[in-house]
């Protein structure tokens, strides 16, 4: 999935470029997202595929860590950065309904058996042990998403346990 994603986004990338190669910009602001394991993102960054594809028309490509999917589509509409990457339905959805347009080039899913519910190392435990606890995360994300299915799948709702909205770095050392 991968490889057609990158593909489908330096052919596209690519395609928009020759067909305006003489208002090619000097560069380009791409928004980079480690987390929560955006594999096609960092492949693509870490290979350097954009910097290939653009090197030769001399158009710079500019990496910019935005976490937050409104914080990128308020750097859109400012003009800081041209094309995310990664960014949730939602974000899409409140951009453009604020009048802010963000035009859909490609998608990726993330298949929900690609990601995991963890705790303190060493310990076992399944989703229906989660009821009571403390669970940090950033709310209204993929995550939070996820955990909410997670939970009805057992049987339970996001009542049933005690979500602390926060961000993947704070959440990460708490």
């Amino acid at each position: 999935m991968f490889k057609l994603f990158a593909s489908a986004f330096i052919a596209g990338t690519l395609a928009m470029s020759a067909a305006a190669a003489a208002d090619l910009p000097k560069e380009i602001n791409i928004v980079y997202v480690k987390a929560p394991f955006n594999l096609q993102n960092i492949v693509m960054k870490e290979k350097g595929m954009l910097e290939k594809a653009f090197e030769k028309d001399g158009v710079k490509v500019n990496w910019k860590t935005i976490t937050s999917g409104s914080k990128q589509t308020q750097a859109m509409a400012g003009g800081a950065i041209d094309i995310s990457a990664v960014m949730n339905t939602s974000s899409l959805l409140m951009a453009n309904g604020a009048g802010n347009k963000v035009l859909i080039a490609t998608g990726v899913a993330h298949p929900a058996d690609t990601f995991a519910i963890v705790g303190k190392p060493g310990a076992n435990f399944s989703v229906k042990d989660l009821k009571g606890k403390k669970i940090a995360g950033p709310k209204g994300t993929v995550l939070h998403q996820l955990l909410v299915a997670a939970l009805a799948k057992n049987g339970m709702s996001i009542n049933d346990v005690e979500f602390i909205s926060m961000d993947q770095p704070s959440a990460l050392s708490a």
